[in-house]
């Protein structure tokens, strides 16, 4: 049987891989990845390390570190190669390795593709609340001065307003969380959907209060 390898906690495990795709199985702790190492050895990963591993572009019997850290209860994962910056509060190896500098060019575009997804998010919640803040603004306003004749149809329901102002709300965050589902599709399904959704929610509830803190300096 196979040794396999054991992470502990504030450790880097220095680890090659045989082939670049692991397997997918059941484990005690629920579904994990098996990578088949160059030494032997095999070792058994979460689904967010592995999609760490593929998003690095490791190629097989590239020699890089994975590092378990304990975030209170859970773990916080770290996988980088000795080449590239390490996470603080990581002991190097002396050892030095020849760089793959291929690697990174190839991994340039998916990058840059990132981290403009990210931006390009951040810019639509930032107009969304932009938008509110004008209707809210508008519907705030003196109303103009009433006409000698003006019928009782004519005049606005403060109820349909804000009707409006949640409609346009509602639709402009239902745009940004259908651009973002795409994108996570794109991962092979390691992003959930509630995942998406908690992290749209988080960056709009953060964006208010930014927007907030702008207006009262």
């Amino acid at each position: 049987m196979a040794e396999y390898v054991r992470f502990e906690a504030g450790r880097p495990q220095e680890v090659a891989l045989k082939f670049a795709d692991g397997k997918v199985v059941d484990g005690q702790y629920g579904e994990q990845v098996m990578y088949t190492l160059t030494d032997g050895r095999v070792m058994y990963v979460e689904p967010i390390v592995a999609a760490r591993i593929r998003s690095l572009g490791i190629q097989p019997g590239e020699c890089f570190f994975i590092e378990k850290r304990k975030k209170g209860r859970a773990n916080d994962w770290h996988v980088f190669r000795e080449t590239e910056e390490a996470p603080a509060a990581v002991e190097r190896p002396t050892r030095k390795r020849t760089p793959a500098p291929h690697v990174l060019a190839d991994r340039l575009p998916d990058i840059v593709a990132a981290r403009n997804a990210g931006r390009e998010l951040e810019q639509k919640l930032a107009d969304s609340i932009t938008l509110i803040e004008a209707k809210k603004a508008a519907a705030a306003a003196p109303p103009p001065p009433a006409k000698p004749v003006q019928s009782a149809a004519a005049a606005v329901n403060p109820q349909d307003r804000w009707k409006a102002v949640l409609l346009a709300q509602t639709n402009a965050l239902t745009d940004v969380l259908a651009e973002a589902l795409r994108h996570s599709a794109e991962h092979g399904g390691l992003v959930k959907t509630d995942d998406v959704r908690s992290l749209l929610i988080t960056s709009f509830i953060e964006l208010t209060k930014r927007q907030e803190r702008n207006r009262a300096a």
